[in-house]
């Protein structure tokens, strides 16, 4: 797949565990309109998919106005969706069907448990009031949205002064918002993609907090109109 620069991305979709195939692709990265396929069929007769998964077949697609949809392309399989951040939020796709999830962080399980999570687009529209002089409120983060919450709780230890004071973990940052620590980390990897912080090839163990508090660090913050500082 050609490579493509942070601010093309606008949906990622990765592998989970319930569709593990040996030698298949963990994750695609995609622009608006271009589909994510994935199934189980290598056959000659079958297009080629994405991700080759196990347990359901279908696409994946984000369009330019911040919505993404899934296509079920089984003629058998029921697909569950839910929310990471709340799991008893969720919709069923059946066989045939299109339905556009109403979250951005999304797990989508067939017959074999869970086989994709689903990064959505952040809403491309841009509420009045969220820049000031050119600097966007919140970073530009959705302050109504779990990840910014994520977000505060990650950075709040550093941001009220202390450069040295220890940062959570994605576990205790689960138990402050109620959370999984694995939901939480998804969030984190979204947030790197979102504030389009490099990567690099040689990553320590915690480099995505110490990479987002830098950020934090560096960038001015300018809070929600009536809001004060959340740390």
């Amino acid at each position: 797949m050609t490579a493509l620069i942070a601010t093309d991305v606008v949906l990622t979709v990765k592998r989970a565990a319930g569709g593990e195939e040996p030698d298949a692709g963990d994750t695609v990265n995609v622009p608006a309109g271009r589909p994510v396929r994935f199934s189980g069929c290598v056959a000659r007769c079958c297009p080629r998919p994405d991700l080759l998964v196990r347990g359901g077949a279908g696409t994946v697609y984000a369009d330019e106005d911040g919505a993404w949809y899934l296509t079920n392309t089984s003629s058998a399989v029921t697909l569950r969706v839910w929310n990471l951040d709340d799991p008893h939020d969720q919709v069923r796709v059946l066989p045939g069907g299109t339905l556009s999830p109403p979250f951005d962080l999304a797990a989508v399980a067939g017959a074999t448990g869970h086989i994709l999570t689903v990064f959505g687009p952040e809403p491309t529209g841009t509420p009045p009031g969220w820049c000031v002089s050119d600097v966007p409120v919140a970073w530009g983060i959705d302050p109504t949205s779990r990840r910014y919450e994520v977000m505060v709780a990650l950075v709040a230890p550093r941001m009220q002064g202390d450069v040295c004071a220890p940062l959570p973990t994605a576990r205790e940052i689960g138990e402050q918002l109620g959370m999984s620590h694995r939901t939480v980390q998804e969030h984190l990897s979204a947030l790197v993609r979102t504030l389009e912080i490099p990567t690099t090839k040689v990553r320590r163990p915690g480099w995505v907090q110490e990479a987002l508090v830098t950020y934090a660090l560096n960038h001015p913050y300018v809070p929600p109109a009536g809001e004060r500082l959340p740390w």
